[in-house]
């Protein structure tokens, strides 16, 4: 997007609800997508490369996600768990062949591994059970090849060979794996992610929480789209909420107010940053 002369530059901000892996416990996603286990224990940066392929498609360096986790079950909690400002895209190809991005192939959410000939689809075991996805090759191949004939029997198989083609033409990798930039002011996430509203089998949509927290977190997130909820009752629960021409540095600025009014609000402790690594690895 151009920036014209005297304005802030602009960007689109995403809001991405989670489900989380267990109820008790840092909330973790139940893959491990976005990566915040993985880069915790290798010291490489929060990753996304499984979940909302339609975002991770369109998504471009610079822009914000906000990261909400919820339940898996209702009634469900939602916590606000941080932000991630978006550093780079690269495909799964490159992870094998660039040696600055190897940390990542130690990372769960590739959906595949590289063997002899080709790739083959692995879904390591998270928190005791296996997440797979039976589209494992239509969430990383190039979106111009998404629709091609010879896709499922492909797919099917659970191994790509080199040379692979689809319709007759080489096979695409995307470049939807999206790295995001080192924790720091760019990159946000919370050590005790906060509460905001809750859900249950009564309504439609999630209730917000009254205190002050919630309700200015809603009004940054919230007010401005287009609807004024997180869930509905439709087969996708949570789809995600869009921004657009947002001055990021601003919104980052608001949200560090607010979390910084919550840590003050509290008697003792308050909201901390996790100890993920501000340094510039696998750039």
């Amino acid at each position: 997007m151009g920036v014209g002369r005297g304005r802030a530059a602009t960007n689109d901000v995403y809001v991405a609800v989670y489900r989380r892996a267990a109820a008790t416990g840092w909330p973790y996603d139940f893959g491990d997508d976005p990566s915040f286990e993985a880069s915790q224990k290798t010291q490489g940066r929060i990753t996304w490369g499984v979940c909302r392929p339609d975002v991770r498609g369109r998504i471009k360096p610079g822009d914000l996600v906000i990261f909400i986790a919820v339940d898996p079950t209702l009634p469900a909690r939602y916590q606000f768990v941080g932000y991630a400002t978006v550093d780079q895209r690269v495909s799964r190809e490159a992870i094998w062949r660039e040696p600055q991005l190897g940390v990542y192939q130690e990372y769960r959410n590739l959906l595949v591994r590289r063997v002899p000939n080709g790739y083959v689809h692995d879904e390591p075991r998270h928190f005791g059970r296996r997440v797979w996805h039976q589209d494992w090759l239509h969430r990383i191949i190039d979106v111009g090849q998404r629709h091609c004939p010879d896709l499922l029997e492909l797919q099917r198989q659970k191994f790509l060979p080199d040379g692979a083609k689809l319709a007759g033409q080489a096979l695409r990798f995307g470049e939807n794996y999206i790295i995001f930039r080192p924790h720091g002011e760019e990159t946000h996430i919370l050590i005790d992610p906060p509460t905001i509203a809750f859900a249950d089998i009564n309504h439609d949509h999630e209730q917000w929480s009254e205190d002050r927290f919630a309700q200015g977190l809603r009004e940054v997130l919230i007010a401005p789209s287009p609807r004024d909820y997180l869930r509905t009752m439709s087969f996708r629960p949570h789809p995600y909420i869009r921004l657009s021409g947002i001055d990021v540095p601003a919104m980052r600025d608001r949200l560090q107010r607010l979390i910084l009014s919550k840590r003050r609000s509290r008697s003792r402790g308050g909201i901390a940053v996790r100890s993920y690594p501000n340094r510039r690895r696998g750039c």
